[in-house]
């Protein structure tokens, strides 16, 4: 991956406006789990040029840096606008997106949007056990003891199949995956 990084950097010397390739070089900084440097280059791309995949990574980037002020901005202001946007044109990373916004409000002890977060994913993605788990404990901090059961009893009535479903699914395959 250092040689690909090497291969990146020497054409954007050459070319510094090659939107998609300062994007390709950012997302493989995120892999690489050099967050500060890949939000440096996510911010040096037009925001206009991001498509979902690079938004997503982006965000991993924020979240990988502990950048609490901007991640607090970004979940609590534009998150809820551009979740609209994204679920209408890009199912995948909406799941991707929703998930980072569950976890990012589980941590910070904000049950009722970690509630509506991990509920929002079992209406669209219900064939995942670790909802119904995460989000019966989400109910069982907010002293919710018999609605967390409920959903347990739901998580134990899936089957194999509904889950090899899930994971053959084309809107869902390999969205954990960046």
């Amino acid at each position: 991956m250092a040689k690909l990084l090497k291969c990146f950097d020497c054409h954007l010397r050459f070319n510094p406006k090659d939107w998609a390739v300062l994007q390709r070089r950012a997302a493989l900084l995120v892999v690489l789990k050099r967050f500060d440097e890949a939000l440096v280059a996510f911010n040096r791309v037009p925001n206009a040029t991001l498509g979902q995949p690079e938004r997503w990574m982006w965000l991993q980037s924020l979240t990988g840096c502990k950048r609490e002020t901007e991640l607090k901005n970004w979940f609590e202001d534009r998150w809820p606008a551009y979740s609209k946007k994204v679920k209408k044109d890009a199912q995948t990373y909406y799941l991707k997106f929703l998930w980072s916004a569950a976890l990012y409000y589980q941590k910070r002890n904000m049950l009722n949007q970690a509630e509506a977060a991990f509920e929002a994913l079992l209406r669209d993605d219900p064939y995942d056990p670790e909802h119904y788990l995460n989000l019966s404990k989400i109910l069982l901090k907010s002293g919710k003891k018999h609605e967390a059961a409920d959903i347990l009893k739901r998580a134990l009535q899936l089957t194999p199949q509904q889950m090899d479903q899930r994971n053959l699914a084309p809107s869902t395959i390999n969205w954990y995956a960046g």
